[in-house]
């Protein structure tokens, strides 16, 4: 096998590699030394000999896979910093250049609209003013990964369930009356993240409030939050019409196209705010509305003296002395 294959194997298989070359060579060797070496001071030092030998060539291999490893993290990382690079140029230009040319369209735009007599000449120009305020929308929201540091491996404490009261709190539900809002949530969910996860909280409750602007009726959205194997989920649903499934696909896919795109960055901002965190986010879609499932990882918060007497009583049996 030859040192390029033998590096392109996963961790499991170059120790399955490993293993069988290390029995072949122990058999193959002690074989050797039985049938060809009669005196026993040869054989015990030729089995010395032996064994440092494949001490020497373990090491060897050992420091190859390693060094090898390495390079290609270097490389990795390279990669990384280059995309880094990138994005931050791309945030730049998308929230400052754009986002300042598009506001000078709108202040021109204005003084003709003004100017204008006829009713078909001020459609085509509202038509003109959705399409910039598309694009300054978009603008606004390319600004979150300039927040997202997908460099720092290091989060703090937040309370998934402040956060969330804060995100409902902000939502625009007033210009969406066709939707009422019930949730679920525990007095708090401490997960393992920066306050950034408001981001993809925020962009799933649009999404919600967009959907249910073109429903035919009513539009429950149920928020509940959970405990769940060490992981706290936030469950975000709606009975409203559904996300059409194009629009889902280049999600599951992790990739976009020019004939498999979406239309807006919500979906893929909420993702990436999971992702930055070592979370997860799964979309279900259908006739019967969408549910979108964000998972942390959940954090222990230290308590306090007088919070662990508190629950040393209340384990205690009725009929046990209860402490001073």
């Amino acid at each position: 096998m030859s040192t390029r294959r033998l590096l392109a194997l996963s961790p499991v298989n170059i120790t399955f590699v490993y293993l069988g070359f290390g029995i072949l060579w122990i058999a193959t060797t002690d074989s050797a030394v039985v049938l060809f070496v009669a005196d026993p001071d040869v054989a015990t030092f030729l089995q010395t000999i032996k064994g440092w030998v494949f001490v020497a060539l373990s090491a060897g291999l050992i420091f190859g896979l390693t060094r090898v490893r390495e390079r290609r993290l270097e490389q990795s990382e390279q990669r990384l910093r280059t995309a880094t690079e990138q994005i931050q140029v791309l945030h730049r230009v998308l929230r400052h250049n754009i986002r300042n040319d598009v506001n000078v369209i709108h202040g021109y735009v204005d003084m003709v609209y003004d100017e204008l007599d006829t009713s078909e000449s001020k459609a085509k120009l509202d038509h003109a003013l959705e399409r910039s305020r598309r694009i300054a929308t978009m603008s606004d929201k390319i600004r979150i990964l300039g927040e997202l540091d997908i460099t720092d491996e290091t989060h703090g404490t937040v309370d998934l369930v402040r956060v969330t009261e804060r995100c409902l709190e902000e939502a625009s539900f007033e210009d969406t009356p066709d939707i009422t809002v019930t949730s679920t949530v525990p007095e708090r969910a401490p997960v393992q993240a920066t306050p950034a996860i408001r981001h993809g909280i925020e962009e799933l409750l649009e999404n919600a409030i967009e959907h249910a602007d073109g429903a035919d009726d009513a539009v429950r959205l149920t928020i509940e939050i959970r405990r769940t194997n060490g992981e706290i989920e936030l469950v975000i649903a709606d009975d409203g019409p559904g996300i059409p499934p194009h629009e889902l696909a280049p999600l599951e896919a992790e990739s976009e196209s020019e004939l498999r795109h979406m239309s807006g960055v919500g979906l893929w901002i909420a993702k990436w705010v999971c992702e930055v965190h070592d979370g997860t986010i799964d979309v279900e879609t259908g006739n019967d509305g969408t549910s979108a499932t964000l998972r942390f990882h959940a954090a222990t918060e230290p308590v306090s003296v007088e919070a662990a007497i508190e629950r040393a009583r209340e384990s205690l049996p009725d009929s046990a002395p209860v402490p001073a």
